[in-house]
């Protein structure tokens, strides 16, 4: 299974690449432009609007979502689908991959760990009713990626089945020739919708919130700590909730008191999921840092934090003993080098995948103690790099290396 797994990688890497759109973009893009501003606070801001996905790209990704249910509806006459992740949550940056949810039925839940070893039907199988719709509803994750696989291939050409703890179908979603989105699409339950909800909501609480995610992801993401075996975005994520629950004052609310305040009571996966989404009920926050004040005292804060004894828990904005993580509602949380608690889900760790923890405490270090911006300029005779660092005066001057 675990050569199939890296075989299958490697042949998503290989697609995705082949596809790529025109448009997609990195870091390097956007360095030239940030060279002209010398505060870091204004970088921050900068870098936010310039990489964050805009209304076209939205539009794009909605009409993907809006083909993607058409194509299933034959089949499906019940299915729901729901686009999550960073293409919804507010965090999401050009050319980023697009997350959906498909759901056979409006009920439909999946957990991990469950066998799931059907054979799918054929589609004329389910066209001329020899397999009836209800007991393709029913099928496992697995089974129901396998058979949506079949249809894809008609409608969006290549598709990749990868087999993972949660399986995933990747195709290529097109929306006119300077849009081609990959795509992966998951069938299991809410529960992502739940968090990609959450982290909405949290980027709408304060203007300082979606700035700094987005510049710290661009930061992880050059470092290779968020990628393949390492953190997801959506771990990074909740590490930068937490930090700014745990800010002086605090940013931003910890989930339990959202929780409290919710006046319906709603479970996914027999998690209990409900929180408050109005504003209006959330007292605004008394810090007035700017973004650069939060974005040292996020690299002095990791730095400091002991990953050996605690989990980062958004869930109640407080970090959490390892040692409790083996009891109650806890119960089956794997810890590893960096713990992360799902806010809704308490057994997952979504930090799990991490495998090299020792990078990560060199690059804070580096971080919190420099702060240095580079900024790079392609020219005739290459990259010619410009180096600020913080000055006598609290302003970041150039550095002169004659």
């Amino acid at each position: 299974m675990d050569s199939q797994k890296g075989s299958t990688s490697q042949e998503k890497i290989s697609f995705v690449k082949k596809n790529r759109a025109p448009n997609e973009k990195d870091i390097f893009t956007y360095l030239h432009v940030l060279r002209d501003e010398t505060e870091v606070t204004e970088k921050i801001k900068q870098l936010s609007r310039l990489s964050s996905l805009t209304k076209q790209d939205l539009n794009n990704r909605n009409a993907i979502l809006r083909r993607v249910l058409k194509c299933l509806q034959p089949y499906y006459p019940n299915c729901q689908v729901f686009m999550y992740g960073s293409s919804n949550n507010g965090f999401g940056t050009q050319g980023c991959d697009m997350d959906i949810l498909f759901l056979p039925t409006p009920d439909y839940c999946r957990v991990g760990g469950e066998e799931d070893e059907e054979k799918p039907p054929t589609l004329s199988q389910v066209k001329n009713g020899e397999f009836p719709i209800i007991d393709l509803e029913k099928m496992g994750e697995k089974a129901q990626l396998l058979f949506i696989s079949k249809i894809f291939k008609k409608h969006f050409g290549h598709t990749i089945f990868i087999p993972a703890r949660c399986p995933i179908l990747n195709f290529m979603g097109v929306k006119g020739r300077q849009a081609n989105i990959c795509c992966d699409l998951t069938c299991r339950n809410k529960l992502v919708v739940c968090n990609t909800e959450l982290l909405k909501f949290f980027g709408s609480l304060d203007s300082r919130v979606i700035p700094l995610v987005i510049t710290l992801r661009w930061w992880a993401k050059s470092l290779r700590l968020i990628k393949e075996a390492a953190l997801s975005s959506y771990a990074f994520t909740l590490m930068i909730i937490f930090f700014l629950q745990n800010s002086r004052p605090s940013v931003l609310p910890n989930v339990n008191d959202l929780m409290d305040l919710s006046e319906s009571s709603t479970y996914v996966a027999g998690w209990p999921v409900s929180f408050r989404q109005d504003k209006g009920s959330i007292p605004e926050t008394a810090n007035q840092d700017t973004e650069e004040q939060l974005l040292e005292k996020f690299f002095e804060f990791y730095w400091n934090f002991e990953f050996e004894r605690y989990a980062v828990c958004v869930r109640t904005g407080k970090p959490l003993l390892l040692e409790d993580l083996k009891t109650g509602s806890n119960v089956g949380f794997q810890i590893t080098h960096i713990s992360i608690q799902d806010p809704f889900n308490l057994s997952h760790n979504v930090g799990k995948n991490l495998k090299y923890a020792f990078s990560l405490k060199p690059a804070l270090f580096v971080a919190k103690d420099i702060l240095t911006i580079v900024s790079v300029r392609v020219s005739k005779v290459g990259l010619e790099c410009q180096t600020f660092k913080k000055g006598e005066t609290g302003r970041y001057e150039r550095m002169d290396f004659s």
